[in-house]
């Protein structure tokens, strides 16, 4: 494993001292400590991507979902508390150097990276893939479970879905330098991100084109192609599907049904209905509380 840039962030001098000697003593070749005197201090390196794993004392408080989208957080405690929580865990002040490291280790390890990609691509344009991808986002942020959203597409942003994704504890892709994963840096950033940041979930509106690109289609855990009922759509879908079909988990939903003419057919594919008279705001709100994202979460 490579070597952890560890932020600690303690009030006891003279256990920051104890635990600097013991650490550079037996764990030197795998931890590198670097002490801050303020949380302020410890959050503007941890965006900067200059922490891996923050130390910090139980009576300072945190704003640990915010912290945590940027780095592991474990809390130094003096009781024995072994409970995790979403966004850091806990370790116990007074024990041995070998197992307060293998303790760190594992909280870092358990909450960096494997982050769950759900990839959504339209068949043909206007097929409505930015609004499911936006809401799949916002509903699984509604469990709490720490969200990135990406929107891949050329020409817009997270903020024309999402206006207000801070608050609903949604990170974007914007916020981190990637937007157009077609730009070299910007896919660099992305393939970093799987192994640097801790998210559940990091959902993409994608163009089909971006599913041949590099290793991106071999990324995803879960890929979503938008179809509608013009025929066309439906044909590109199938096509796409075909091209894709060594990816274990790819499905087909259709979007913008009558409900009432899809039951007619007898058609028991998943499908989102049409919502006439609805904004794209509007529009997310309502399709993000249906079941159809429940199994993803």
């Amino acid at each position: 494993m490579k070597k952890l840039k560890t932020g600690i962030l303690i009030k006891d001098k003279v256990y920051i001292r104890r635990l600097q000697k013991a650490i550079h003593t037996e764990y030197d070749q795998d931890i590198e400590c670097i002490v801050f005197e303020d949380i302020e201090n410890v959050c503007r390196e941890a965006k900067r991507k200059q922490l891996d794993l923050v130390l910090i004392d139980e009576t300072i408080p945190v704003a640990y979902e915010k912290l945590s989208r940027f780095c592991a957080i474990a809390i130094v405690s003096g009781t024995r508390r072994y409970d995790r929580s979403n966004d850091y865990g806990v370790i116990y002040k007074f024990q041995h150097v070998d197992d307060l490291v293998a303790n760190m280790v594992q909280i870092y390890e358990e909450h960096h990276g494997n982050a769950r990609i759900i990839a959504f691509t339209g068949a043909c344009g206007n097929c409505g893939t930015s609004v499911l991808a936006a809401a799949c986002a916002k509903a699984i942020a509604a469990k709490k479970k720490k969200v990135l959203y990406i929107d891949g597409e050329t020409a817009t942003s997270e903020s024309d879905y999402l206006k207000e994704a801070d608050a609903l504890g949604i990170a974007c892709g914007k916020e981190i330098g990637i937007h157009n994963l077609y730009e070299e840096k910007a896919y660099a950033r992305f393939r970093e991100l799987l192994d640097e940041v801790k998210y559940d979930f990091i959902v993409m509106d994608v163009q089909n084109a971006m599913l041949q690109y590099r290793d991106f289609a071999s990324l995803v855990q879960e890929l979503v192609i938008v179809e509608t009922r013009e025929g066309r759509a439906q044909l590109r879908a199938t096509k796409l599907k075909q091209m894709l079909q060594e990816l274990a988990n790819v499905r087909v939903i259709r979007n913008k049904v009558d409900l009432d003419e899809e039951e007619a057919e007898g058609n028991d594919m998943e499908v989102i209905p049409f919502f006439h008279t609805y904004d794209s705001g509007q529009l997310i709100d309502k399709l993000a509380e249906l079941e159809i994202f429940d199994t993803w979460i």
